[in-house]
């Protein structure tokens, strides 16, 4: 799984995300129960009531309410933007309406057919209500690029690592399993005394290889661009308010002195201070470079 010293130090630093209580900055807004043709999940599901429901009773589409997914984003520059917030499970999954013939748990089903291209919307659509100067799908661009690399926690009740953590891909299979990893959630909320609910489930969208410009603020998606590992840039920056290409500064280098007009020091007409100032003009050099990723 890809990783940097910036995620490692993002999971482990933290404890246990659910110690705080009741988060605040819960979107408004009810779930969209239309479009349900979303993949099913199997496996370990999360049971309704504590799993204390007769078994003819059916599931309580309430107890979803018990987990809340909180995103972030972790490494690099794009952590500091404050692009974080929350998403109501009951917006993303819905009870199928069966038990898991092993578990005898309740399944859980996404609402659309996949479910991390909902959940980049919902992040993107926050990122643009806070930064309303950019244009929504410039946004959602850049959002989307760094989902690739989503980790959501599948241990509950431990802290986020590396180890218990998956990436949520863009194909049907993550999707059930994205729905099976909120089932064992919701069944660990179940277990859960009412002052620590709703369970906090941390989503982290890896952000590395996005790079702002030099002159770039916070907030300015048209002053981002994306590099890949081979380091080819594969989302340009935008335009600027005049509609012309945003490109990073050009290579600053300063002329080389001539070699023989500061002397070498050791002939009888050389220039004391010449060493001195070729050194300097070499830091000098040093210092304004600017590498064009």
């Amino acid at each position: 799984m890809p990783g940097s010293d910036a995620l490692r130090q993002h999971v482990n630093a933290g404890s246990n995300p659910n110690s705080g209580g009741t988060p605040s900055g819960t979107p408004n807004g009810s779930p969209n129960s239309s479009g349900s043709n979303g993949g099913n999940g199997n496996g370990d599901q999360g049971r309704t009531s504590g799993g204390n429901d007769p078994q003819d009773s059916g599931p309580n589409a309430d107890d979803l309410n018990k987990i809340l997914l909180v995103y972030s984003m972790v490494g690099g520059p794009l952590q500091h933007w404050g692009i974080q917030g929350t998403i109501r499970v009951k917006e993303l999954v819905q009870f199928s309406g069966v038990r898991d013939p092993q578990t005898r748990e309740w399944v859980l089903r996404s609402k659309r057919h996949l479910m991390r291209p909902e959940i980049v919307d919902r992040v993107a659509g926050n990122a643009h209500f806070v930064c309303q100067h950019n244009e929504y799908p410039r946004v959602r661009t850049i959002i989307d690029a760094m989902s690739l690399l989503v980790f959501v926690h599948t241990t509950p009740g431990t802290r986020m690592t590396s180890r218990n953590s998956t990436m949520l891909g863009d194909h049907v299979e993550s999707t059930q399993q994205m729905c099976r990893t909120l089932g064992r959630h919701l069944a660990f909320a179940n277990t859960l005394p009412p002052d620590r609910l709703p369970l906090r489930v941390p989503l982290l969208f890896y952000s590395e290889r996005m790079h702002t410009h030099p002159h770039a603020i916070v907030g300015s998606f048209d002053y981002v661009k994306k590099v890949n590992e081979a380091i080819v840039v594969v989302i340009q920056y935008g335009v600027d308010e005049e509609g012309a290409q945003i490109v990073d500064p050009p290579v600053i280098v300063l002329p080389a002195s001539p070699s023989n007009s500061a002397g070498t020091g050791n002939s009888p007409n050389s220039d004391p201070n010449g060493a001195l100032l070729q050194g300097v003009l070499a830091a000098m050099r040093t210092m304004t470079q600017v590498h064009v990723q």
